[in-house]
């Protein structure tokens, strides 16, 4: 038993470390816009909102908040999210 609880004690920060997918189920899903865009470099990456089921573009002032993650478009379309109805901000049209 004690084995199994030294092995778990290094590997856990290991897995919880790794870069990629937001969690081993996340199926596409990213915890950086980087780790995303690395996966779909000629797409568009977006902010998922996993409470709403929507996804948001990055001119827009809800992308990257809480509660969500990055997606390449295409599999944020495949999984059945919407496309968030919210203006661009100022910031993101001006520049």
């Amino acid at each position: 038993m004690l084995r199994y609880g030294l092995a778990l004690t290094f590997l856990v920060p290991l897995v919880l470390a790794a870069p990629g997918p937001a969690s081993a189920a996340s199926g596409g899903f990213y915890a950086t816009a980087d780790g995303a865009q690395a996966t779909c470099p000629s797409e568009e990456v977006v902010w998922l909102d996993l409470a709403q089921s929507r996804y948001y573009h990055k001119t827009q002032p809800s992308y990257g908040k809480s509660g969500g993650v990055y997606a390449c478009i295409t599999a944020a379309r495949a999984k059945a999210y919407r496309e968030a109805k919210e203006a661009a901000s100022d910031t993101a049209k001006s520049g």
